[in-house]
Parts: C-alpha cells; sequence; structure tokens
C-alpha cells in the first residue's frame, strides 16, 4: 500500500490525491521485467 509523500497517509493504489492533505501522488509505472540473457524464453514472442 502506497503512503502520501507529504504526510504519510496511507493510500489507495490508484490514488492520484491525498485524502488527507489533498497532495497529489506522482504515479510511477513499475520499472519493466528484465529476461535473463540465459533464460530459454528471452526469444518467445507473445499474441
Amino acid at each position: 500500500m502506497p503512503f502520501c509523500e507529504k504526510c504519510g497517509t496511507p493510500l489507495h493504489d490508484s490514488a492520484k490525491l491525498c485524502s488527507n492533505c489533498g497532495e497529489s501522488q506522482s504515479v510511477l509505472p513499475p520499472p519493466p521485467r528484465k529476461i535473463p540473457r540465459n533464460s530459454r524464453f528471452r526469444n518467445l514472442t507473445c499474441l
């Protein structure tokens, strides 16, 4: 569960504003997952 960057109030996962102080929350996408070079699935294409 994320917390407000200004006041520390617990936030819902999709919150863009803090319900306590109104501070806008930065929403960063999760980092891309890296596939190890020796993985047998590295050339797998999903359709």
